[in-house]
């Protein structure tokens, strides 16, 4: 028998009695085996997000337990009260009598099929963070290393601007368009679109380079000249961000910015071109202009080379640090195996593989905030979740029928 496990359970319901639909569906989690119902948040009225357009709003609420079962027990009990209540699954995202899911399993991450802890979209779902706080302010997300009340405040107060990150030529900025269109956003262009990188260089010898101090390997001539061009690369994307926050400073205002790039890809795609004194210069200009840029409420990332359920992270530290950590720059990864040295775009999955390893991985660290990871080989089904993920970010008084 296993130790009692803290978790976190979403209830919602929109159709039929909705209290007493949630009121029963509490008293059954309660008499779950090994189970203790430890909270149960108020209700919060909203409206519903995605699948179709006519239905009733939601009631919703967070319940707190502690169990004995395992994730897959708990999640089959889950099912079960669901299935008792009268929920009958015919549309993803459309009406339902009960809807209940697993958030949170302690601080345990858990990804296989049929179930994913912590909840992929739940990050980012103000109509499940907010009854969340209530009841659970101290639990942690181990995928973010943010607190449930930490989310809670970065929805509520974090400047409005959703970034899309992702290799050339895997619709980023239609993607961008398309949701800014739809929801009246406004469109913040890459700088560099015109002349964005397409090819990563092979870095078969990072390793060694890596080793060497950055005071002892001065930039070459031609070093010297990829630095320049680098950095002046690094200040152009930084511009329109430095001056987001005065138009949509305030977390309850309309929604105002997509963008289709990330300030942070710079640098996961400069560092590989450079070595030595040029990488760690690079770094802490970067750092320092990182202080004065608006992060990104969400950032959505288009991964085109592997089929991925939405919301899931590579994992990687926590660098880049945070104040009063090293500022050393990472070691570059050897992707002698997967970088494509021909001048083409990144059409081929190797290519692809290469952006990954460079860029990817610094939207999985700890600490940096709400991520939707999306499959940019399914473009229609990537609008329907962003579009979703910027609708559930909304005030429930703000979101749009």
């Amino acid at each position: 028998m296993q130790p009692m496990v803290d978790c976190l359970i979403s209830v919602g319901s929109n159709v039929g009695s909705r209290e007493t639909n949630l009121r029963e569906a509490c008293d059954r989690l309660a008499r779950c085996p090994c189970t203790t119902l430890v909270a149960v948040s108020p209700w919060h009225e909203t409206r519903p997000i995605g699948g179709c357009a006519d239905q009733a709003p939601f009631l919703n609420g967070a319940v707190r337990l502690q169990t004995e079962l395992s994730p897959s027990a708990l999640l089959e009990r889950l099912q079960q009260i669901e299935t008792q209540l009268g929920r009958v699954r015919l549309q993803r995202w459309g009406p339902r009598t009960v809807d209940l899911d697993l958030l949170l399993y302690g601080t345990q991450q858990i990804e296989r099929p049929g179930l994913q802890v912590p909840h992929p979209r739940m990050a980012f779902r103000r109509f499940v963070i907010d009854p969340a706080v209530e009841i659970a302010p101290d639990m942690w997300h181990p995928t973010l290393g943010w607190t449930i009340d930490r989310l809670a405040t970065h929805l509520r107060q974090a400047i409005n601007y959703v970034a899309i990150a992702g290799p050339p030529h895997v619709g980023k900025t239609s993607l961008a368009r398309n949701v800014a269109q739809r929801l009246g956003l406004r469109l913040l262009s890459d700088p560099l679109s015109g002349s964005e990188r397409c090819v990563l260089p092979d870095t078969s010898h990072a390793s060694q380079t890596s080793q060497t101090s950055c005071a002892s390997n001065a930039p070459t001539a031609e070093g010297a000249g990829t630095l320049q061009a680098e950095l002046a690369r690094l200040e152009q994307r930084a511009a329109p961000l430095v001056s987001l926050e005065p138009a949509t400073a305030g977390a309850e205002t309309s929604w105002a910015v997509i963008g289709d790039y990330w300030f942070d890809q710079s640098l996961g795609e400069a560092l590989p071109h450079l070595q030595g004194r040029e990488r760690c210069i690079f770094y802490q200009a970067w750092l320092e202009l990182r202080r004065s840029v608006v992060p990104p409420k969400l950032l959505i990332v288009l991964d085109p080379t592997v089929s991925r359920s939405a919301g899931t992270l590579p994992r990687s530290s926590t660098w880049p640090p945070s104040a009063g950590q090293s500022s050393s720059p990472p070691t570059a990864p050897d992707r002698s195996q997967t970088a494509d040295h021909a001048a083409a775009p990144p059409r081929t999955p190797r290519d692809w593989h290469a952006w990954r390893a460079s860029v990817a991985p610094l939207a999985g660290q700890l600490g940096r905030g709400p991520v939707l990871w999306l499959d940019a080989r399914r473009p229609d089904e990537a609008l329907i979740e962003a579009l979703a993920a910027v609708e559930a970010m909304r005030p429930p008084a703000a979101q749009s029928g």
